[in-house]
């Protein structure tokens, strides 16, 4: 198969296509040939140099003739007035339900692959990525103990995608539910494009940061982008590449328009010898924030706990939202607040005793607002009362 067999090959089909449109805000008119699409760039779609909308015409099935031809200049069209390359417009029209992440790993000398034990640790660290970001854009704090429980459900969501010759390129594909607007607008974007959007801004921030050398510049926007386990996983990472450069990209589902700051024209390069210094910083700043640890004491005023699936080992490391309790405590000003409180088994046995004996207990934790409520988290040295 030559180089161009092989590029029309990897083209998608004209339903796709159509879709897509539509989706961007092309307009699809009536036409007399029924084996024909027709459609015309809408108000926010460039015109040609003489200030007319442009028009698409291919066929209708992909059994015609020449639909491979069509579609490709489709393709190359779109790819000009979108400003972006060919592989990155027949990437959004085939994986149009997913955004795409791209991470290119290089050299000084081309390279077509990694050292066998250096590639798994690569892709840990992106899982962690996903993980991590997901729990912190459930709730954005300076740094979590473990990850939460919805960044491990959404992290099995995700899938590996091609890698890339030249270089150790990998894609993630991150999934995205449909608009149900339909035409990619929307005023509160679904959580997955957010978890997208979060390390687009984290990976941002690094390289600017290290480009302007301002630890500031990473660790000012833990809400929307990295908190301290996010640059404790790039500088895991980084260690790993000190002597390759890498190349991050994203392709984005034409679902929702993403985040106007987040459009880019080209990939963010980092140096990770370079960014190491100002990542390792950003994490232990990040990290000192937290407030310091205090205690409660009260009665448990209500308890819940989700089952544990039969490939969870109940000794190993526990969800935060598995097993938690509320405890009505007292402050120093002597007025009463309800504090959930997340426990490992053994502890949650042991309050449900206490419960049901009507016993004080006590903790230890970092007070965290969440929303109206209040959280102890990073609970420890769990009592019971006697």
């Amino acid at each position: 198969m030559n180089m161009e067999q092989d590029y029309l090959s990897s083209l998608p089909g004209v339903e796709e296509v159509s879709t897509y449109l539509e989706k961007k805000g092309w307009e699809r008119l009536d036409h007399p040939n029924p084996k024909i699409f027709v459609f015309e760039g809408g108000d926010k779609i460039r015109r040609d140099d003489d200030g007319n909308k442009i028009t698409l015409v291919f066929p209708r099935s992909d059994s015609f003739l020449d639909a491979p031809g069509k579609v490709a200049s489709v393709v190359r069209l779109l790819a000009i007035l979108e400003r972006k390359d060919e592989k990155d417009i027949i990437n959004q029209i085939k994986y149009r339900g997913y955004d795409l992440f791209y991470q290119r790993i290089s050299g000084n000398d081309p390279i077509n692959g990694l050292p066998l034990d250096l590639a798994p640790r690569i892709l840990d660290s992106l899982r962690k990525l996903v993980d991590y970001s997901a729990s912190c854009e459930e709730y954005a704090q300076p740094f979590f103990e473990r990850s939460r429980k919805i960044g491990r459900e959404y992290t099995r969501k995700c899938r590996f995608g091609h890698t890339f010759q030249g270089s150790f390129g990998i894609t993630l594909q991150m999934p995205i539910p449909p608009n149900p607007e339909g035409d990619g607008e929307s005023d509160s974007p679904p959580f997955e494009r957010r978890v997208m959007e979060r390390i687009a801004r984290g990976i941002i921030n690094t390289a600017r940061g290290a480009r302007e050398r301002n630890v500031k510049l990473l660790t000012g926007d833990f809400k929307r982008g990295f908190n301290a386990n996010l640059y404790e996983v790039m500088t895991d990472m980084f260690s790993d590449l000190r002597d390759f450069r890498i190349e991050y990209d994203m392709v984005w589902s034409p679902e929702y328009k993403p985040s106007a700051d987040l459009i880019l024209d080209r990939p963010v390069e980092i140096s990770p010898s370079a960014a190491s210094p100002f990542v390792e910083s950003a994490a232990r700043k990040l990290r000192e924030t937290v407030s310091s640890e205090t205690g409660v004491k009260g009665r448990i005023i209500q308890l819940r706990a989700e089952s544990v699936g039969d490939d969870e080992d109940e000794d190993t490391e526990y969800d935060d939202d598995s097993r938690w309790i509320i405890i009505s405590s007292e402050t120093e000003r002597r007025k009463k607040i309800n504090i959930r409180v997340p426990l490992n088994p053994d502890e949650y046995r042991n309050a449900c005793d206490a419960h049901r004996d009507n016993k004080t207990v006590s903790v230890r934790g970092r007070m965290e607002k969440r929303g109206k409520s209040w959280v102890l988290m990073s609970a420890g040295e769990f009592r019971v009362e006697e």
